[in-house]
């Protein structure tokens, strides 16, 4: 016999496994807010600054840090490698938030044709 509350665990995990990519998305939350204390939008762009930064140098080991004056968030983001998907420049950059508690992230980023770089699974 399965437990009510086990069933409703079950059924819960289930909806989230059918729901559309972009509705499971909306309901995940931000690696970058796993301290419990969420970035400012001026962190955020800090942040955005330091790995557009890397991206741009196209340079296995380019590093940029950043670091907010007015929270106690700082970090620093690294490319470890370069390749390429689908014809696009991409990297993997690793950032770490070395101040205001957070952890470490690695994600790939890929440029479009437009210039911008976007996440890339």
């Amino acid at each position: 016999m399965i437990k009510p509350g086990r069933l409703l665990q079950c059924a819960t995990i289930l909806a989230l496994l059918s729901m559309p990519l972009p509705t499971l998305a909306g309901a995940l939350i931000s690696p970058f807010d796993s301290t419990g204390n969420s970035l400012s939008n001026e962190d955020g762009e800090l942040m955005k600054g330091a790995l557009k930064s890397v991206l741009d140098a196209k340079k296995a080991g380019a590093t940029a840090a950043w670091k907010s004056p007015s929270s106690d968030f700082a970090g620093r983001a690294t490319a470890l490698d370069l390749f390429e998907k689908n014809g696009m420049p991409c990297a993997n950059v690793e950032h770490v938030f070395t101040s205001g508690g957070g952890s470490t992230y690695r994600l790939p980023f890929c440029q479009t044709a437009d210039g911008t770089w976007k996440i890339a699974f």
